[in-house]
């Protein structure tokens, strides 16, 4: 996908994996170059002292802070990682429902235009009866005036076919809609697939990496007291006038071991690291909340699915017969036998009932895509549905 959302998510995880490593590099030295100068007075003589000198020290011992930090920078990009996934997933339903859409109002459109050819066709033959002294200027009125209704509704789905297509493209990052080459539906599954959530689940894995790098950062808090070990070595130089008249040059090297041990800070750490835990502990409640809204969500959908198909079961009875009464009127109609407005009637009726079915099925479409969000499952795959096939730009 070209999506800029899902380019910044991916982006987001690159940036947390280069900060992992960081126990690994706590045991390089760190190199330090100085230089400056001081400036002195003895007695009635003054002068300065200019300097230069490198020192490299080297963690041996850091109270574990620095296995905590490594530990918290992979959590990091675990919550990264998480985040990226549930992105995917929002942007797939998003496609997924915008594709859907452009399907529906095609097909919408291919209906509109059907009852278009009926009503011009039963218009025609509402004025050979009129021609023939058989029927009224009435009769080819109400045809004429549904042909009308029927074009302003062909007009306002056409331009949010367009719209639709141009949303889809969007998604899918491609400048021109007009690039877009979308397979055909498949039928519909007759048995649901199973849907379900774990703490596997990318929203669930967001709350549980957050929360152990809150515990992590708790627990450097909780390890003020520890003490800090370094190794150190370092070269100095200096020169100048240290007594008037008196010109040298003196160097000096060191090598040794720094031991600090932190012995009282206010009582913040530990402050700090109960305010953590706390908040680790709120992250993990976070997580079951969210799991059990997830699982709420998906129950509902599933019912819903259930429910559109029973729907769909009445629907195709009643599209059965809509056609048989349109079939049976149209016949009636030819002999003189049934008014205009009676094929009419009929004529509207089939309509709403294939529209009707044309729905349902719309709907069952969406229910499917967005158990897959919910499930943060390949779904789509699940469901044998197709894939959009992207054009040429």
């Amino acid at each position: 996908s070209g999506s800029l959302v899902l380019g910044a998510a991916q982006a987001n995880v690159a940036s947390s994996a280069a900060r992992e490593g960081y126990l690994a590099r706590s045991w390089r030295p760190n190199v330090e170059l100085q230089g400056g100068a001081e400036a002195y007075q003895k007695g009635r003589a003054s002068g300065s002292n200019p300097y230069g000198g490198v020192e490299a020290a080297i963690s041996l011992y850091n109270g574990g802070r620095d296995t905590l930090e490594d530990a918290k920078r992979q959590a990091a990009t675990g919550i990264a990682s998480a985040k990226a996934s549930l992105t995917k997933h929002e942007l797939l339903l998003a496609a997924r429902s915008a594709y859907l859409e452009v399907v529906f109002l095609q097909e919408q459109q291919a209906l509109l235009a059907a009852e278009q050819t009926m009503q011009k066709n039963h218009q025609g033959a509402a004025q050979k009866r009129l021609s023939a002294n058989l029927g009224t200027a009435a009769d080819t009125l109400d045809f004429k005036l549904r042909r009308e209704e029927l074009a302003q509704d062909e007009t306002t789905n056409r331009h949010e076919l367009a719209h639709a297509r141009q949303t889809l493209a969007t998604l899918l990052g491609l400048s021109n809609a007009e690039a877009l080459e979308l397979a055909a539906l498949p039928p519909l599954p007759k048995v649901l697939p199973q849907v379900e959530v774990s703490s596997s689940h990318p929203a669930a894995q967001a709350y549980a990496q957050e929360a152990a790098s809150v515990a992590l950062a708790a627990a450097q808090e909780a390890a003020w007291r520890r003490p800090k070990v370094e190794a150190y070595t370092g070269y100095r130089g200096v020169s100048g006038l240290e007594e008037a008249g008196d010109l040298r040059d003196r160097t000096e090297g060191q090598v040794g071991l720094r031991l600090r041990v932190p012995l009282y800070d206010g009582g913040n750490s530990a402050s700090e690291a109960t305010s953590l835990r706390r908040q680790s502990e709120a992250l993990l409640l976070e997580q079951q909340a969210k799991l059990n809204s997830l699982k709420a969500d998906i129950a509902m959908a599933q019912m819903h699915w259930h429910s559109l198909q029973q729907k769909q079961a009445t629907i195709a009875r009643t599209l059965k017969l809509a056609e048989q009464l349109h079939s049976q009127v149209l016949k009636e109609y030819r002999v003189g036998n049934k008014s205009s407005r009676d094929m009419l009637d009929a004529t509207r009726r089939l309509f709403e009932a294939r529209h009707a079915a044309l729905v349902n099925r719309q709907d069952q479409y969406a229910t499917l895509a967005q158990l897959e969000m919910l499930g943060a499952q390949d779904a789509f795959n699940t469901f044998g549905q197709p894939t959009i096939q992207k054009g040429n730009e």
